[in-house]
């Protein structure tokens, strides 16, 4: 069953005129963002107890790519472009708001970002202009 995290994606991508092709995408989404949560490395995308979004940014369109079955008709990401995305996204979180989704805990709440990285590139990125 999708958790809370899929639907959002879910509802955004329609947002966005994305349509996941199947109710089984959102939730191997889900799962992708829960798997990320509980990386082994996931603490060296800390400082002071503060996400470091830009990096974070690659490894979930990095993950959402490599996912087996992937059926969409997307560009493949540039390098450059993710990079410059990733700055973008991290700038609207830290710089605009000062916040970022965190656990009961205080700590950033992974499964959460990683769905949120992943909407901010399908649903913005995507459409924004390439550099060249």
């Amino acid at each position: 069953m999708m958790t809370g995290a899929g639907m959002v994606l879910s509802g955004s991508l329609l947002l966005h005129g994305i349509v996941p092709s199947q109710a089984t995408d959102l939730e191997k989404i889900d799962h992708a963002a829960r798997a990320f949560a509980e990386r082994e490395d996931i603490q060296a995308l800390v400082d002071d107890n503060r996400p470091r979004l830009a990096a974070v940014y690659p490894l979930v369109v990095r993950d959402y790519f490599s996912n087996a079955g992937r059926e969409e008709l997307l560009p493949e990401p540039r390098p450059a472009h993710v990079r410059e995305c990733a700055r973008h996204y991290e700038t609207f979180w830290l710089e605009r708001r000062f916040i970022w989704p965190t656990e009961a805990d205080g700590s950033p709440d992974w499964a959460t970002i990683y769905v949120q990285a992943l909407d901010h590139y399908l649903g913005f990125c995507l459409r924004w202009p390439r550099r060249q």
